[in-house]
């Protein structure tokens, strides 16, 4: 009872004190972000964001939008002024944790917050804009348009074009065509070691990520061109699919073509839902890679399960039967890819079926990929944990597991 007492008071003594220091280490180790690194290597992430705005400005060039054009050619101009004078200031090579999280963040703020004046070429409100320009670069695919075939095909280029860029493509493109070799590009890559760098450079798995990026976006278009939907729609719906964005040129996706159109466009969705390193490697060692990762084939059982619950649901409401099955199908791959293309309004399913869909979006696709969700990686560590901890109540108290 007395070494009890004694360790009870050591603990209100000495307990509080350590957290106070451990509290005041950390502030003291906290180390702070420096303005001109943000700065420099922001401006060069916006060199890379010029494309987003240039592209739809050519395509509403072609597509006899002239507003539209010189709006996405004035921020055009703007974000090359501002990057090219932020990437010439003298910073040191290393960035932290904390600087690049910054220079990340304010990326994607920018990238939307320019795209606001463009799109209001279109009618929309300001709120209504910029809530669709964060929809687009987040890839979230929401919309507070009742309607988008009453918009111009320059506008729905662009939603997708802005969809596609942040997918993949802001920060991919600067680490392969940008940035030079170095800290600086391993921090923005997330990777922290060197011998990661001198395995595999960051530029080098960069460009080679896009490059399966851009075939999958260039494959996608011609598959469902060949299958039947126009090409404007090919490459709008491609765009959105391998992103898994979702915004679509149609209100509901039955309009865009025949079941083998959208049989192809499931296709898109799945592969932009796969890790794109896993298939760069496929394309090297062979289709094999594939079946062997377990994280695909998980991908593709949740994909499986998915469909079977919403068929089961469909037919339980009295859906019809075959384009019942068949709007499950594609239902399917659309929320567990988190693309949220839809063949039949979401809100006229049952009730089970809209809580089937939001589980699958909420577990999504690979780590990799641009799906979105708490990716099947996280899943499978999570079913790996609980299986390891109903195998402890089955063994002795002292086993190692």
């Amino acid at each position: 009872w007395r070494q009890r007492s004694r360790e009870y008071r050591y603990r209100l003594a000495i307990v509080p004190a350590q957290e106070a220091m451990t509290g005041q280490s950390v502030r003291l180790l906290a180390v702070a972000v420096r303005p001109r690194v943000v700065l420099k290597y922001f401006g060069v992430l916006l060199l890379s964001i010029v494309a987003m705005a240039a592209v739809p400005a050519l395509a509403a060039l072609f597509l006899d939008n002239p507003l539209s054009a010189l709006r996405f050619g004035i921020v055009t101009v703007i974000l090359w002024i501002a990057g090219r004078g932020l990437a010439r200031l003298h910073a040191p090579p290393h960035i932290q944790l904390n600087e690049a999280l910054a220079i990340t963040a304010l990326t994607f703020l920018t990238a939307a917050l320019a795209m606001i004046w463009p799109l209001m070429a279109e009618g929309l409100g300001m709120i209504d804009a910029l809530f669709e320009a964060i929809s687009a670069v987040t890839t979230t695919g929401l919309s507070t348009l009742a309607t988008v075939e009453d918009r111009s095909p320059a506008f729905l280029f662009a939603r997708a074009w802005l969809q596609w860029c942040g997918g993949l493509a802001i920060t991919v493109l600067a680490l392969a065509f940008i940035l030079t070799p170095g800290a600086a590009t391993r921090r923005l890559a997330g990777v922290e070691t060197d011998s990661t760098e001198l395995v595999m450079g960051t530029r080098w798995r960069a460009r080679h990520v896009l490059a399966v990026y851009v075939a999958l976006t260039l494959g996608g278009v011609l598959l469902l061109g060949i299958a039947g939907a126009g090409w404007f729609d090919a490459v709008i719906h491609t765009l959105a699919a391998v992103s898994t964005g979702g915004f679509a040129g149609y209100d509901r996706l039955d309009r865009l073509g025949q079941w083998p159109v959208l049989a192809g466009l499931a296709l898109v969705m799945l592969f932009g839902a796969i890790s794109f390193s896993l298939q760069f490697r496929s394309w090297i060692k062979g289709i094999r890679v594939l079946g062997a990762d377990p994280e695909l084939q998980a991908l593709l059982w949740c994909i499986l399960l998915t469909f079977l619950a919403l068929a089961a649901s469909f037919a339980l409401a009295g859906f019809p039967g075959n384009d019942g099955f068949a709007d499950a199908a594609f239902l399917a791959v659309s929320a567990q890819t988190t693309t949220g293309f839809a063949t039949t309004p979401i809100a006229d399913l049952p009730d089970a079926a809209q809580l089937v869909l939001m589980v699958s979006m909420g577990i999504g696709g690979d780590m990799g990929s641009t799906a979105g969700g708490v990716k099947i990686l996280r899943l499978l560590i999570l079913l790996r944990l609980l299986q390891l901890l109903l195998a402890r109540v089955a063994v002795p108290r002292h086993a190692v597991l």
